[in-house]
């Protein structure tokens, strides 16, 4: 059984729990808060990690840490993951179990990448347009990107839509390339 075959059935594991137990934001929004603790805390990722420290000191610290903050059931999937050695996978136990709950919520996941910040609003209403274009739930994440002149680039499910002065100007090239090809010319 390969390495991705486990983690797969660890995740539809915690996935079943979650469904059984009608909590899968809740273990959504924990898995992803455990995920960015991680990646912010390197100590505490070198201690979860490390082979020379017993699963009983683990777990202490793992109760300690988090018990004001995850449900119990969160607290048992951490203890399963870092005690089978699995945390150096929590990234795609993380990614796993979105897509799963995402599916069963029917919210699709996208990235607006705008040289600005939106108001909340704008972000609202983009959510709005691309929902009815998916047919499901989009929520939408936003990165700042200097590189776009003015307007936004969205990302969902590896579908860009570009709606700014680059992508006009894009268009205006091939237009005018287009024309040039076919032997067009405009008397002005």
């Amino acid at each position: 059984m390969t390495k991705e075959t486990i983690l797969d059935k660890v995740v539809e594991g915690f996935y079943l729990s979650a469904t059984n137990n009608n909590l899968i934001q809740i273990y959504q929004e924990e898995f992803k808060f455990f995920a960015f603790t991680l990646k912010n805390n390197k100590d505490l990722q070198a201690f979860l990690k490390s082979p020379f420290i017993d699963v009983a000191k683990k777990d202490e610290v793992i109760d300690n840490s988090f018990k004001d903050i995850f449900i119990n059931e969160i607290i048992l999937c951490i203890k399963l993951i870092v005690n089978k050695g699995l945390i150096n996978n929590i990234d795609y136990i993380v990614d796993r179990f979105n897509f799963l709950a995402n599916e069963h919520l029917n919210i699709i996941e996208g990235i607006i990448y705008t040289p600005f910040n939106l108001s909340k609003d704008q972000h609202k209403i983009l959510e709005e347009k691309f929902s009815k274009i998916y047919n499901k739930k989009v929520i939408l994440d936003e990165k700042i990107e200097s590189s776009l002149i003015c307007g936004i680039r969205v990302m969902i499910n590896e579908n860009i839509y570009e709606y700014s002065i680059n992508s006009s100007l894009e268009n205006i090239k091939n237009s005018l390339k287009n024309k040039v090809i076919n032997g067009e010319t405009t008397n002005g």
